[in-house]
């Protein structure tokens, strides 16, 4: 069964969940082992991305899911006002109801969390987040947010073998240095495996699926050049001063952008993490 309990005080808060491709009975990962050696008394929504592909990847699988809610009330506000309880039970057929103290204005969250099965429940979602993202950020990180969930979303759609989720949230929606989160997640066969499928490329790890999927006319589809999603949002979102965390099996990829000139070079940082059903990518850029 998954089991999905936070523990712990205010401060640290560990979420238990199957993270793992084939959910191992008796096997879990914590939300201290998702995020590596980063803090863990604040959740995000990559964080809550990575919960629900445990939820769907559990589903999928047949097992039984077991929530208790978190003991901290500002995580509690955050995930019911993303969605995460509605989530669980549309997805999990759970009951989850979270101890929200209060009900804040949901102003910061551009896109609660949804699920897609192909490109025709793209659209209704492309028009939320456009509507979401006027008078929040200037045209280009709107338009390249949106060609992100175009192009990420057929990714999803064509490779996976599973359906989406995405979410979207903008920090500090009040001030000047505000900056837009936006995730797009599966719980399906993920990058390496999609590559070996298809017989085109054989990666010998995660690492190599992510760096393999990052470069241009690449695809684990016969057709050349096809679904160029994944490197023409990461040139996008660099340009515009953003970053890109690819995650998925035990790799983790984070792209940011060193200027030189009109030029942007990617840097690339690797992490060895615990291993992810599906593929995770997470784009954050500044909204002016």
């Amino acid at each position: 069964s998954l089991v999905v309990p936070f523990l712990g005080s205010s401060w640290i808060g560990l979420l238990n969940a199957y993270l793992t491709a084939g959910l191992r009975r008796g096997t879990t990962t914590s939300l201290q082992q998702f995020r590596g050696q980063r803090r863990t008394d604040h959740v995000n929504v990559y964080d809550v991305a990575g919960l629900a592909v445990a939820v769907m990847a559990a589903r999928a699988a047949g097992h039984a899911i077991h929530f208790a809610p978190p003991s901290n009330m500002s995580v509690c506000n955050f995930m019911s006002r993303l969605g995460l309880d509605s989530f669980i039970k549309k997805e999990g057929d759970v009951d989850c109801d979270f101890p929200v103290t209060h009900r804040q204005e949901e102003r910061d969250v551009l896109v609660r969390l949804r699920t897609f099965a192909d490109s025709r429940d793209l659209l209704p979602l492309q028009d939320l987040l456009a509507n979401r993202l006027n008078g929040v950020t200037h045209p280009q990180a709107a338009e390249a947010l949106g060609e992100a969930l175009w192009e990420l979303g057929g990714n999803v759609t064509e490779h996976s073998q599973s359906s989406g989720v995405i979410a979207a949230v903008v920090q500090a929606p009040k001030r000047r240095e505000s900056y837009i989160h936006f995730v797009i997640a599966d719980a399906g066969i993920g990058i390496r495996r999609s590559f070996w499928e298809s017989e085109r490329h054989k990666p010998s790890s995660d690492h190599d699926a992510i760096h393999l999927a990052l470069q241009y006319l690449v695809s684990s589809k016969p057709e050349q050049g096809r679904v160029q999603g994944l490197p023409e949002t990461v040139e996008q979102v660099l340009g515009l001063n953003g970053r890109v965390t690819i995650r998925t099996g035990e790799a983790k990829h984070a792209v940011s952008g060193r200027r030189s000139g009109p030029l942007v070079d990617p840097v690339t940082e690797r992490e060895s993490v615990s291993r992810l059903a599906g593929t995770l990518v997470y784009v954050v850029m500044p909204c002016r």
